[in-house]
């Protein structure tokens, strides 16, 4: 695939996923929900290192993926990714898996759900 194919592939897996997140939200799946949020700015920014880089890094980091982008993050930004990993790598292990449980409330989710959306968005306006 050419370069542009395999950056459209990673922006519309991207909001695919995004959908996916809001439909397992409105369903109260809220752990699961944060777990596609974190694979939707995965892949946004995975995009974004494609566009840089011209190759995909093989890595479900945000904060590595989005230092590999040539977008102009904040120190807050990579803050936030790093908030956010811990949806995707915690949450495949039971006894973390177990307290994201707890921790993941309507509430929580709802914060995190609305950062990712506007961060998503950004990103994609970026590449």
């Amino acid at each position: 695939m050419e370069v542009d194919e395999v950056i459209k592939f990673w922006k519309n897996s991207s909001s695919k996923d995004l959908k996916v997140s809001q439909s397992l939200f409105k369903s109260k799946h809220y752990l699961y929900c944060l777990f596609f949020c974190h694979l939707s700015l995965e892949k946004a920014l995975k995009a974004g290192v494609v566009k840089n880089n011209k190759d995909v890094m093989p890595t479900h980091n945000l904060v590595n993926l989005a230092k590999a982008t040539k977008i102009p993050f904040k120190d807050e930004d990579l803050d936030f990714f790093s908030e956010v990993n811990a949806f995707n790598l915690k949450t495949r292990y039971d006894d973390y898996r177990r307290k994201m449980y707890k921790k993941a409330t309507k509430g929580y989710t709802t914060l995190y759900l609305d950062k990712i959306k506007a961060m998503q968005k950004w990103i994609l306006e970026q590449i």
